[in-house]
């Protein structure tokens, strides 16, 4: 797929013949549901780093859960270790009150929360030493909203900092075929600008077909 600071070339025309006049990038997404998890893990992958080389906030979270969906074990993934500004924010949302809070912080001005968990639960119980454990819990899985006339069920990932000469090569590395979203309306890859964010889309139906859903947890002390 290429390195952060190489800019792409155009899509050859013999990789257009070899697949029925779409290019090789279409190719390589019809055939990843029969390749093994990892090989999907790494072109997903691939696709998500060249879009952010750029710069912009660290995403270790967000590619590590995106991997493991990708590598389609289905097994439970265990944030080892709580960042620190989630953990501030966490805590400032739950006020460190006894519960189980569902919350969303995409308002929350943290990439990596936003892109990983999106909503999610947390559950605090105060210790008998003065401190709160807070248990965080969430199913990472790609949903569709029903009869989504406005498509607001798409998923993408916003790309800070990308000018849009980034853009225009990001998308020539994409697929340009278009899959069938079960709200309703036909998408495919893309990469445009939504408000002031630019934002790469992957369409529901490869995620679907490319991936199993897990359960997340995490738990932190404070």
């Amino acid at each position: 797929m290429g390195g952060g600071g190489r800019r792409p070339g155009p899509v050859g025309s013999t990789a257009a013949k070899a697949t029925g006049g779409r290019g090789m990038s279409d190719f390589v997404a019809d055939t990843l549901a029969l390749a093994p998890g990892w090989v999907k893990s790494v072109w997903l992958s691939e696709i998500y780093l060249v879009a952010r080389a750029s710069g912009g906030p660290q995403a270790t979270a967000t590619l590590g859960m995106l991997k493991h969906y990708v590598e389609g074990t289905g097994s439970l993934y265990t944030i080892e270790e709580v960042p620190d500004e989630w953990k501030r924010w966490i805590v400032s949302a739950t006020r460190g009150r006894p519960g189980t809070f569902n919350l969303n912080p995409y308002n929350a001005g943290i990439f990596d929360l936003r892109h990983s968990l999106g909503h999610f639960n947390v559950t605090v119980k105060r210790n008998s030493s003065g401190t709160a454990t807070y248990t965080i819990t969430d199913r990472y899985q790609f949903g569709f909203r029903p009869n989504d006339k406005w498509q607001q069920g798409r998923h993408g990932f916003t790309l800070p900092g990308v000018s849009d000469d980034r853009i225009s090569a990001i998308q020539s590395l994409l697929p340009t075929g278009h899959y069938q979203n079960p709200g309703g309306f036909k998408e495919r890859f893309e990469i445009r600008r939504v408000g002031k964010e630019a934002v790469l889309f992957v369409p529901h139906e490869f995620l679907a077909k490319n991936g199993k859903p897990f359960d997340v947890r995490g738990e932190f002390e404070e």
